[in-house]
């Protein structure tokens, strides 16, 4: 009876469903029901657009009470894995909304490890639009000195491409992607933040995931597919990543607080932390015998490194530079990043040589934009010269 119902009495039943409370967990039938209704009214996409609303945020609130009642692998129910699934396909912001709140529940409160990795994969592809093609420095060759390859190779656009220059707004994923992607930070900040207050036995598959999570964003940051907003998102909360003297990593939650009082509130219960290694050690897997993650630091460095050398966009030039400058001050976060600090540095002053003799296309930029960049420059060499014994002497004398 219910697949025959025209759209707006379909509205009118839901409303009347959620007043009788009959999706609540625990109520007879209801995930029985929820799967039924969300296969006649958010699946079928010949339904409209709020009725699809509807159904949608029914579901999330149904998803994330039952997260709240401890009824364990809900998650894995084939209606809720379509649901995920086919998130990239979405571009009604509202249904979007409804959606990544399921996804977010997920990602901070899923226990099982292939559970997490498989929902993580299904935001990752959310979190890209593959017809955008970011534009790089154009003389940039990842051959050449002073940086190495990059893990994942950058596709060069040419002069005339269509997609060169395109505004990242003009998408209709713009919406997904960038919630996607904010929801993927938002579970990346409070998974290091309470790490602390959950059992040994979940955190030893918790610290794993979130390296895992870390290692999904930095793809998402390098990749030639995301958009530049979201690149600035993503390193807008790199950038507030910290360690103390004992290699223990925490996060400042807001740019106006202090670094004191962040050390106070978080200092006890961030237990995901840096480990220096060895040759034979890995970034991404737990010490042998210890509750310590570690989290891929070299591999940022790089990252950013790389991103100061390809990107070409002013304003996410401005916030790694000013990031970067503050974050080199924690000194702790760094100190296993010799090749990797060597290379950020030669590539610095590499740029501010050519810049001198406009070898560099950033420095055709109008004047105010060019000036702008070499003032972030500058300031971000000399925020590096407390490494000047970590990158030997020849570097020591160009800087």
């Amino acid at each position: 009876m219910r697949n025959v119902l025209s759209d707006e009495l379909a509205q009118s039943m839901l409303l009347f469903i959620e007043a009788r409370g009959s999706l609540r967990p625990g109520s007879s039938d209801w995930l029985e029901t929820l799967e039924e209704m969300m296969h006649l009214y958010y699946f079928d996409r010949s339904r409209s657009t709020p009725l699809r609303r509807h159904m949608a945020r029914m579901c999330a609130r149904a998803f994330a009470e039952a997260f709240d009642v401890n009824l364990a692998g809900i998650e894995r129910m084939p209606f809720i894995i379509s649901v995920l699934d086919q998130l990239q396909l979405e571009e009604d912001e509202k249904i979007i909304d409804s959606v990544l709140e399921v996804l977010c529940v997920s990602l901070r409160r899923t226990k099982d490890s292939t559970t997490f990795r498989e929902i993580l994969g299904f935001a990752m592809r959310a979190a890209v639009e593959p017809d955008y093609v970011r534009p790089i420095q154009p003389n940039y060759r990842p051959d050449e000195p002073p940086m190495t390859a990059p893990t994942r190779p950058q596709l060069l656009l040419l002069e005339g491409d269509e997609r060169l220059g395109k505004d990242e707004k003009t998408y209709s994923s713009w919406a997904r992607v960038t919630l996607t992607s904010k929801c993927l930070l938002s579970a990346l900040e409070w998974r290091v933040s309470i790490t602390d207050t959950i059992s040994d036995e979940t955190y030893a598959h918790s610290a794993p995931d979130t390296i895992a999570l870390v290692n999904s964003l930095l793809d998402l940051l390098q990749s030639e597919h995301t958009f530049p907003s979201v690149q600035r998102s993503i390193l807008a909360v790199f950038l507030r990543f910290h360690a103390d003297a004992n290699l223990r990593l925490y996060i400042l939650h807001s740019d106006h607080d202090t670094l004191l009082d962040q050390r106070v509130s978080l200092h006890e219960n961030a237990r995901l932390r840096l480990v220096v290694q060895n040759s034979c050690d890995t970034e991404d897997t737990l010490s042998s015998g210890t509750d310590r993650a570690s989290f891929p630091i070299k591999r940022y460095l790089e990252v950013l490194a790389y991103l100061f050398q390809t990107n070409i966009e002013v304003e996410t030039y401005s916030v790694l530079c000013s990031g970067l400058m503050e974050q080199l001050t924690n000194t702790y976060l760094f100190g296993v990043c010799v090749d990797e600090m060597q290379a950020l540095i030669g590539y610095l002053i590499s740029y501010m040589r050519l810049a001198n003799y406009e070898q560099d296309t950033r420095t055709r930029m109008p004047p105010e934009e060019k000036n702008r960049i070499s003032t972030f420059t500058y300031g971000l060499l000399a925020s590096t010269m407390p490494y000047k014994d970590l990158i030997g002497r020849d570097h020591e004398e160009m800087l």
